[in-house]
């Protein structure tokens, strides 16, 4: 965890040192303005997430055992486990790629400068 922590802060300074952009700030924001004003969202969202992880991985062993293997309703698992990942993780899953994209602008913008001119 501390892993990630340590990541997105370094993407996040670099950012905020060539003054491009901020994404990962403005989610931090946002999201710490709905976990405030509905405590309890959080919490739902997480379980909401693993019941979803959870029935995923349940209807494919299912479908595994049945035999009918990655054909049949695939892609309804697979949605669901991606949508339970994603309610899973608001707090760290956007920031993280949110700081990448900062990350990426910066080196993109950084890129066109002169070097030298410092």
């Amino acid at each position: 965890m501390s892993l990630n922590t340590d990541f997105q802060n370094m993407m996040l300074e670099n950012a905020q040192i060539l003054g491009v952009t901020d994404f990962k700030g403005g989610w931090d924001r946002v999201w710490s303005t709905l976990t405030s004003s509905a405590p309890g969202l959080e919490m739902a969202m997480n379980i909401i997430g693993v019941i979803l992880i959870v029935a995923a991985i349940l209807s494919y062993l299912w479908q595994h055992r049945k035999g009918s293997g990655w054909g049949n309703g695939t892609a309804i698992i697979i949605g669901a486990a991606i949508l339970g990942t994603a309610l899973l993780a608001p707090a760290i899953l956007f920031p993280l790629l949110l700081g990448v994209i900062d990350w990426l602008i910066a080196f993109v913008v950084n890129l066109g400068e002169d070097p030298l001119s410092q």
